[in-house]
Formats: C-alpha cells, structure tokens, sequence
C-alpha cells in the first residue's frame, strides 16, 4: 500500500472530506465532518435537510483516537420551517449509504437521551422541560 508521501501531487488538504481511490485500485476515506456533511432527503412527501435544520445532539466526539464510533454517526436535528424531527446517519463503510431518517418527538427525545453530545438543551430541543426524578 502506497503512502501519501509517495504518492506524487497529492497532499492531506486536498483529499480531506473526500473519497480517493489510488491509482491501480484500492481506496481510504478521511473524515473531515464537522457537524455531519450536508445531506437532503424526501421522506412521505417531506424534504429533510441538514442545512435548513438546527443540530440538537450527535455521538461525534474525540474520543482520543477519532471521531466516529465505529465507523458511522448520528446527527439529531430538528426542522427550523416546521419543528419536524429527523435523524442523519453517516458510515464509512462500503455498501452502506448515509441516509435521514424521519422521527416523531417522542422517537426524537428517547435519541437525544442517548447521544452523549447534547449541542442545545432538552427545554430548548422539545419546548418542554424535562420531568424531575
């Protein structure tokens, strides 16, 4: 397997957030996500989009070795036009595809209690404040 340093005309900046396949076959991918790249999805009649949507919580943290957990990431995010809620699942894996994924509040709040990076609070998030124990 071939290095990037002994690969002519290629340098880390210029491959950052992208696929490359070297020449004669064979492939990597750097992850560069910051927040997930943006992605579009009509779901029932529904466009989804990242861009349009506030992050609420993800699962990409350093966790002293890299960003992704195990190879893929969960981004929750909810609608700025209409508060619809959706999840946005990134892999690195080959033969899976990102994709969005549609979520009811009560889908979105039992995500949001899981993801261990909580961009906004769950007043803020779900317009409701959480129950005390």
């Amino acid at each position: 397997v071939a290095s990037l340093g002994e690969t002519p005309g290629f340098s880390m900046a210029s491959i950052l957030c992208a696929g490359f396949d070297w020449p004669g076959g064979g492939g990597f991918f750097i992850s560069g996500r910051e927040g997930g790249e943006k992605m579009q999805q009509v779901i029932n009649r529904k466009l989804y989009d990242t861009e349009k949507a506030e992050l609420i919580a993800t699962d990409r943290y350093w966790d002293g070795s890299n960003f992704e957990r195990h190879g893929r990431n969960i981004y929750l995010y909810k609608g700025n036009a209409n508060g619809n809620f959706f999840s946005y699942h990134t892999t690195l894996w080959q033969g899976e595809q990102d994709h969005i994924e549609a979520l009811t509040k009560e889908q979105a709040i039992d995500l949001y209690e899981n993801l261990p990076e909580q961009e906004i609070d769950f007043e803020e998030a779900f317009g409701v404040e959480p129950e005390e124990a």
